[in-house]
């Protein structure tokens, strides 16, 4: 039964999607994506035309999560474990959205850090607010 949870817990986090948040157009002709869900950081970089470069990092595999904010933009700055590209940066992101981001990966961060299953977060709240409130906690 234990493996089955695994499963269910595995497959339950890979539909869920936390946050999608794209950098600012005028300031980037082809708008990078973030897409947080409960495994894993997409980190899109687009380029001309249809061609991307997209980096998957499993929330247990990114070591620091860092922003620089500018006026109303920012950029993230990603640590990843065993990742030669260190730190891989996303560039022009309204703040806000940014803030929100570095919120939610934190929190995932501690929960995955304290074995904490987040789907439990889900009864009698909104998990990406608790998500929030937990990763504001430990920054």
């Amino acid at each position: 039964m234990e493996e089955e949870d695994k499963i269910d817990r595995v497959t339950h986090g890979a539909k869920h999607l936390l946050l999608k948040i794209k950098s600012v157009k005028f300031l980037d002709l082809f708008p990078d994506t973030i897409i947080i869900d409960e495994n894993k950081v997409d980190l899109a970089h687009n380029y001309f035309l249809k061609s991307r470069e997209v980096i998957s990092v499993a929330i247990q595999n990114i070591t620091l999560v860092t922003i620089s904010v500018v006026g109303a933009t920012a950029s993230l700055y990603f640590d990843i474990k065993d990742f030669e590209k260190n730190p891989v940066v996303m560039k022009n992101f309204r703040a806000t959205d940014a803030i929100k981001a570095k919120k939610i990966i934190t929190g995932l961060k501690v929960c995955f850090n304290e074995s904490v299953d987040i789907r439990k977060l889900e009864t009698g709240g909104n998990i990406v607010k608790k998500l929030e409130e937990i990763g504001s906690a430990h920054e």
